[in-house]
């Protein structure tokens, strides 16, 4: 379809706000791969004969207007795609305009996007991404994700149903009071449909409460639920990588079981010692989902129909770091060591950088000598934190001691 936008336009504002539609997704990806989407919830079939989406530069104000097609319309619950004819093929398949360079997708962390509706001399505006009147340099935070418009795919909370106009209410400061899920650069999972209930309900649910990579095959990995509630591994699985070559292969638990809340899922090999093994949920033979070496990292996935949402990362899949992860300022933390979770970490984490570390005070680990079994089978553990030195700290006013 032919891209008719970038003509600059003047309008009338009107204060009050169309909720009808509102944008989905957001993708600043790399080279290209960037894209708009825009749902509509109405309830309704929605034309967007009225319909243009604003394009601010830089800070530069609303400067260029982007025109839809004429007679399209958007079915109740449809979303509706806008790409550039160089996105990957994944992304050009679900769109509903393909666009040249330039257009209203060739935005970058700094382009501000506003989705307006006009009725006669009169515009409401309905969404914005972005402060049109300000440039932040390279991209505005969002949940708490510094630049999360820049290199980023942004996708909208299920539980938000209608458009902000308020960009600074919308980005949020932090994931629990944004209205948007912060995803790596070129995560296109989600494209084409909308909303997505599992990024927010199994986002978080579980998360790697012990990792131990022990002498000979005393090997295992440990998944806890905090959830609140019973939840069933049917749709999880974990993702495992060998010497930084990427995602290679995926262990699909057995059918049908659960993890109590409060409880914890350990998987071992056969070789393992017979303690680690009499708490174990899976035995495994070799090779398996915990034959792991120090530089093999491993992923807690859960899937739903064609969306993958990743929960929880132990170490970086396609980098090899040689011999293991430093880890809360211990060299080769992930090699010949137990790791524990802190009691303090209520969800996963999926950068790893985040989640090791660069010391004992700001890691979501505490490292552990190797074949240190004795926390196995359970979570969390509050006396791993009250008896490490490294994370005592003294109170310069009272002398009391408190804990990071």
């Amino acid at each position: 379809m032919k891209n008719i936008a970038w003509v600059p336009f003047f309008l009338t504002l009107v204060i009050a706000q169309d909720n009808s539609l509102f944008f989905s997704e957001y993708a600043e990806g790399s080279s290209n791969h960037k894209y708009l989407e825009i749902y509509n919830g109405t309830g309704a079939s929605v034309a967007l004969t009225n319909y243009q989406i604003a394009q601010s530069t830089n800070g530069g104000g609303w400067q260029y207007y982007h025109i839809f097609p004429s007679g399209p319309s958007i079915a109740d619950g449809d979303v509706w795609v806008i790409t550039t004819d160089q996105a990957d093929a994944s992304i050009q398949a679900v769109a509903d305009e393909v666009l040249s360079y330039p257009s209203v997708v060739h935005h970058n962390g700094d382009d501000a996007r506003g989705l307006i509706s006009i009725s006669g001399t009169d515009t409401t505006w309905i969404d914005i991404i972005g402060d049109p009147n300000n440039d932040p340099g390279s991209g505005w935070d969002v949940a708490g994700t510094t630049n999360g418009t820049q290199n980023h795919t942004l996708v909208r909370k299920s539980t938000v149903t209608s458009g902000n106009t308020d960009w600074s209410a919308s980005a949020g400061t932090a994931a629990e009071n944004s209205e948007w899920i912060v995803l790596d650069q070129d995560t296109w999972d989600y494209v084409g449909s909308h909303p997505h209930t599992n990024l927010e309900a199994q986002d978080n649910s579980l998360l790697f409460s012990e990792y131990a990579e022990g002498s000979s095959n005393h090997k295992y990995l440990e998944i806890y639920n905090g959830t609140g509630a019973s939840v069933a591994l049917t749709n999880y699985q974990i993702a495992q990588s060998t010497n930084g070559g990427g995602w290679q292969y995926y262990h699909i638990f057995p059918s049908g079981p659960s993890i109590a809340d409060g409880d914890v899922w350990v998987i071992t090999t056969d070789q393992a010692d017979a303690s680690i093994q009499a708490v174990a949920d899976e035995v495994l033979s070799y090779p398996s989902v915990v034959h792991h070496n120090g530089d093999d990292a491993r992923g807690l996935i859960s899937i739903s129909g064609t969306d993958t949402t990743w929960i929880d990362i132990i170490g970086d899949p396609n980098n090899d770091p040689g011999s293991g992860w430093d880890v809360a300022g211990t060299t080769n933390g992930t090699q010949n060591h137990t790791l524990v979770r802190k009691s303090t970490v209520t969800s996963g984490n999926t950068d790893w950088s985040a989640s090791a570390g660069t010391a004992a005070e700001n890691s979501e680990w505490i490292v552990l000598d190797q074949d240190t079994w004795d926390y196995v089978g359970s979570h969390p553990h509050t006396n791993l934190e009250e008896n490490d030195p490294a994370l005592v700290i003294t109170s310069p006013e009272s002398g009391s001691t408190l804990y990071s």
